[in-house]
């Protein structure tokens, strides 16, 4: 093809553009996108495009977190043309950049690449060559990088709770969640292959050590202290790591009378065969826990510029400025009375008290910026 040779637009004989699908590839997986040309309708004209796999956009690739692909592409379009990965950092020499990292596929040849994907994520991947008609003509399609595992884990824990703050990035493909959308979210965990949970008011705490108490199996009526470990407070129950097995009989209702009766005597627990925990706070109540909402200072302004929120729960409001170009070094929250500081790509946390049902108003230092929360 010479410079000033026109690309066709016949469109006789094509296939009608199909719709996008999902390839589901697991760490090792191989699979093959073609580059053929299509036809497709717009308005009333029909006109030939380019598709990765007869679509247009090209498939989604659905990839897991850390995971190595391998993609054939096999290039049946109507110019030279190579895949670069959008975003992705893998091999150099799989970046798809023309004459530079590799050599333009020719029409009717192909090209396989090693796809790494370290990082979760959505991404795309596109032509590096001729973009201005490639690209335009269909082919372009996203990648989708589902992470592994929690992103991010706070190194601070809070002492009254042992609780510490984590991000959890999980997969949208079907774009249910939407930014500013309070959702409830159960976690589970590897750890412990079990526990139990038993009535709190068998738990009774002794110096620094929590036992339950026990029937001796020598002496009736007679009952000993049992050293365990527990996990979690829920309303009246407790868990219960290590220390007694399913079936054991403890006291319930009577334990306090017992600790009180034990210590009184001037009873002693034998050496710890488990580990000596602290005592257990109650865990918070909903109405008690903040709820944690982000706001991005961007050059377009506040995003999203209204935070829906639950009324009657304290706010952990985070925000950061992303960008030098706009005046919000500075967050305001409602009437003045507190403000921050945003240093560029600093997260901020402002502690908002609970709302009732309304509307509180954030601007940026010079009032130009301006957004809402809004409790419900």
């Amino acid at each position: 093809m010479k410079l000033d040779d026109a690309f066709t637009t016949e469109t006789a004989g094509l296939d009608d553009a199909s719709t996008p699908g999902v390839i589901r590839l697991r760490n090792g997986d191989r699979c093959h996108l073609h580059i053929v040309p299509v036809r497709k309708r717009l308005g009333d004209a029909e006109v030939r495009m380019l598709g990765y796999n007869g679509s247009i956009p090209g498939p989604t690739l659905h990839v897991d977190q850390r995971s190595k692909v391998v993609v054939d592409v096999t290039n049946d379009g109507d110019i030279e043309t190579t895949v670069h990965w959008h975003g992705l950092r893998l091999e150099n020499r799989y970046d798809g950049v023309p004459h530079d990292t590799q050599a333009p596929i020719s029409m009717g040849g192909g090209f396989t690449y090693q796809i790494d994907a370290p990082d979760p994520g959505i991404y795309w991947y596109h032509p590096h060559l001729r973009e201005d008609f490639a690209q335009e003509m269909g082919l372009y399609g996203p990648i989708v990088v589902e992470p592994a595992e929690v992103t991010y884990l706070d190194p601070q824990v809070t002492p009254e709770t042992r609780t510490l703050k984590a991000r959890i990035e999980v997969a949208n493909p079907a774009r249910h969640l939407t930014p500013g959308m309070l959702v409830d979210v159960e976690l589970s965990a590897a750890g412990r292959s079990s526990s139990m949970v038993m009535p709190k008011s068998a738990a009774q705490q002794v110096g620094e050590r929590i036992v339950v108490f026990t029937p001796d199996p020598a002496r009736n009526g007679v009952f000993l202290p049992k050293e365990i470990h527990v996990g979690a407070i829920s309303g009246d129950d407790v868990q219960v790591w290590d220390g007694v097995a399913p079936g054991d009989l403890v006291v319930t209702d009577g334990a306090f009378a017992l600790k009180a009766e034990w210590e009184r005597i001037g009873g002693r627990l034998p050496a710890s065969s488990v580990r000596v925990m602290p005592p257990i706070p109650p865990v918070m109540s909903e109405g008690e826990r903040p709820q944690r909402i982000s706001l991005a200072v961007t050059e377009s302004g506040f995003v999203p510029a209204s935070l829906r929120v639950i009324a009657g729960r304290p706010i952990e409001l985070v925000v950061t400025r992303t960008t030098d170009k706009t005046c919000g070094t500075e967050i305001v929250i409602g009437d003045g009375a507190e403000r921050a500081a945003l240093p560029l790509n600093t997260p901020v946390t402002l502690r908002i008290p609970a709302m009732a049902k309304g509307e509180l108003q954030i601007s940026c230092g010079m009032a130009m910026l301006k957004g809402t929360v809004i409790a419900r």
